[in-house]
C-alpha cells in the first residue's frame, strides 16, 4: 500500500543556497544530480499513513464494540430466561398458596369436621389473616361452587360467606355493607324473613336442583366457611 510523502527544504536552506547544481544553469545533468547522496530537502510520510492508522484503530474498536454488543445480548437473553423461570416458579407458588383467585383476591374453602356458626366462622378466617368471603359475580359463584364440590362426596354442604341479608328487606349486602352485585338463590323461599346470614349450598351432583345461595340465622351451625384474602 502506498504512502503520501510530504517534502520540504531543510531548515535554513532554500533551493539557491543549498543546492550546488541549480536547475537553471547551463550544463546541468539530471543523471549526475540524482546520483548525489544528499539533497537540500527532507521528506516524511504524511497524513495518508495517519489515516490508515486511524482506520485500523476504528476497525479494531468496531470489532470490540460488536463483541461487547454480542456479549450484552447473550447476558440479556440469559437474564430474560432467568426471569421467565422465576415467574413460572412464582406462578406455581401462587397456585399452591392461592387455590382460587378472582379479581386479585384469594379464596379458601374450609369444609370443617365440626359444624360452625357464623361468628366462629368469621373468627376462623381472621385467625388465618382472612375475612369471610364475598361473592362478586355469576362467574365467581360458579367457580366457588365447583371448588366446594371437590370436597363433597355424596351429600350437600352449606358454606358460610361474609355477606348478610337485611332482616326486613332481604337485600343482600357485601361484607362492607354495599349491595351485592350478584345473588342467585338456591330456592325460591330465600331470603327467609329474619335470617341475615348468607351461605352457599352445593350438592355433589352439579346437575342437582336447589343449589346456590340461601339464608340462615347467624347462630346456626353450618358445614364450613369460605375465606377471602
Amino acid at each position: 500500500m502506498g504512502s503520501n510523502i510530504n517534502c520540504r527544504f531543510k531548515r535554513g536552506c532554500n533551493a539557491n543556497q543549498c543546492d550546488p547544481s541549480p536547475w537553471n544553469q547551463p550544463g546541468f545533468s539530471l543523471e549526475e544530480y540524482l546520483e548525489r547522496k544528499s539533497f537540500p530537502i527532507t521528506c516524511e510520510t504524511g497524513v495518508y499513513d495517519d489515516v490508515l492508522n486511524l482506520h485500523a484503530a476504528v476497525s479494531d474498536n468496531r470489532r470490540l464494540v460488536e463483541a461487547l454488543e454480542n456479549e450484552m445480548k447473550q447476558k440479556i437473553a440469559e437474564t430474560n430466561r432467568k426471569i421467565a423461570n422465576i415467574n413460572k416458579q412464582l406462578e406455581s407458588n401462587d397456585k399452591a398458596n392461592c387455590p382460587l383467585r378472582y379479581l386479585n383476591h384469594c379464596f379458601y374453602v374450609y369444609l370443617l369436621k365440626q359444624s360452625i356458626d357464623l361468628k366462629k366462622a368469621k373468627l376462623f378466617c381472621a385467625s388465618r389473616g382472612a375475612k369471610a368471603a364475598n361473592v362478586y359475580s355469576e362467574t365467581h359463584l360458579s367457580t366457588l361452587m365447583k371448588k366446594i364440590r371437590l370436597y363433597v362426596s355424596t351429600r350437600s354442604v352449606y358454606m358460610w360467606t361474609g355477606m348478610r341479608a337485611d332482616s326486613k328487606t332481604g337485600v343482600v349486602m357485601l361484607r362492607d355493607g354495599t349491595p351485592a352485585p350478584y345473588v342467585r338463590w338456591a330456592k325460591t323461599k330465600y331470603p327467609d324473613a329474619g335470617e341475615t346470614g348468607v351461605f352457599i349450598l352445593v350438592n355433589s351432583d352439579s346437575f342437582a336442583k336447589d343449589q346456590g345461595m340461601g339464608t340462615d340465622p347467624p347462630t346456626w351451625a353450618l358445614d364450613g366457611i369460605i375465606c377471602e384474602i
